[in-house]
Formats: structure tokens, sequence, C-alpha cells
């Protein structure tokens, strides 16, 4: 959905509700079923209307390499406007930490099937996690959580690019549930000369099943 409440290119508002759960597995590998829902709140020409938008439901298999880095690869599947779209993952994420900083550096390919053909994204996301009260984050405490990205995208020889900024405020409720508050704002056609902007409201909740 599409709105124009800025001067140039399209615009969308709306807010992104999301469900996060991680399944230990033996020897350093996890599995992560996450999914989310997209819903716009305002028309094309400015006024309130609540709309679903899609859906997506992901896999992933994760395996640790050491304590600073992980490798993962699986599937997500999207649902929008009646029709079902698939796309492969494969990603790598790198930890490192400076005092109370976290720092987080994902590279991610994916490459997804649909109706235009197959659309192929190298994307880079870092990351700083910075807890609210003392160095170390613990249990009934809250944080704040910035990601930055850029994402490469290649549909059918066509070259465009997209960036994303994420800031997030988190409270660890227990050792097993965090919950996250913030905004997605995304820039996209960055090549062209007209861009498109998109702003989402995020609500997340992520479990860690054991």
């Amino acid at each position: 959905m599409r709105t124009q409440f800025l001067a140039q290119g399209n615009r969308a508002l709306g807010y992104l509700p999301s469900v996060n759960l991680t399944y230990k597995l033996k020897e350093r590998n996890s599995l992560n079923f996450a999914t989310q829902q997209r819903f716009g709140v305002l028309n094309s020409i400015d006024r309130l209307q609540h709309r679903y938008i899609l859906s997506d439901y992901s896999m992933l298999y994760a395996h640790k390499i050491g304590v600073t880095s992980k490798f993962s690869i699986g599937s997500l599947i999207r649902f929008r406007d009646g029709e079902w779209l698939a796309r492969a993952i494969e990603q790598i994420v790198f930890f490192s930490s400076y005092n109370q900083f976290k720092f987080s550096h994902r590279f991610r390919l994916d490459h997804t099937t649909g109706n235009i053909g197959i659309t192929n994204r190298l994307r880079y996301r870092m990351g700083i996690q910075i807890p609210l009260s003392g160095a170390v984050l613990d249990s009934k405490e809250a944080y704040i959580k910035l990601n930055n990205e850029l994402l490469n995208i290649l549909i059918d020889g066509a070259y465009s690019a997209e960036y994303r900024c994420s800031p997030n405020y988190g409270y660890v409720v227990s050792d097993q549930l965090k919950l996250e508050f913030g905004l997605d704002y995304r820039l996209s056609n960055l090549t062209e000369g007209s861009k498109d902007q998109n702003l989402w409201f995020l609500i997340g909740g992520y479990y860690k099943l054991n």
C-alpha cells in the first residue's frame, strides 16, 4: 500500500508485528522460526485506512562458528495478494563487543522466485546494542538497538538499491523472552530519480524454547 504524504516518490506507513522462536540443538546448532505480518494504516490520499498487506514465515538452521560468528541457511515463504512466494536465504553474522557496546555485522544472500522472475539480493547490516543499566544486559533490564542495512537488488539484470534504518527499544522480560518496539525506515530505488520511502512501526517478541 502506498500513500503520497511527502513530496516525491511513493510512500507507505504501517506496522509490522512479529514473533521469533529459537530452539537449540546439539553441538552449537539451532533452529529459528519467525513470522511477521505487514499492515498499512493510510491510503493513497492520506486518509486512515487499515489494511492487511502480507505475511512472512521463515525457518533458518544456524551453526555457531566459535564464539564470534554464526552461519545460517534456510527459507522464507511470503503470502501476498493471494499468491505464495519462496525465498532461499544464506547468511553469516559476526559479533564483537567494546565495553558495554555489542556490535554485529550480517552478510545475507537471498533469492526470491515470483511472477517477475528471480530477485537476487546481497544485504549488509550493521547493528549495535547498548544496555540502559550497567555493562551487561540482564533479566528485567532495557536496551537500545540500532540497525543500518544496505540492500543491493538484481531483478532480471536490472540493478537497484535500498537503505534501511531501524532504531529499537528492547526489554528483557526473562532469560527466555525479549520484547522490542521501534521503527523501520526504508528508502528504496536509490538509483532512480524518484525514491520510495516507507515507515513501519515494529512490535516484536523473541522467545527461546529451551
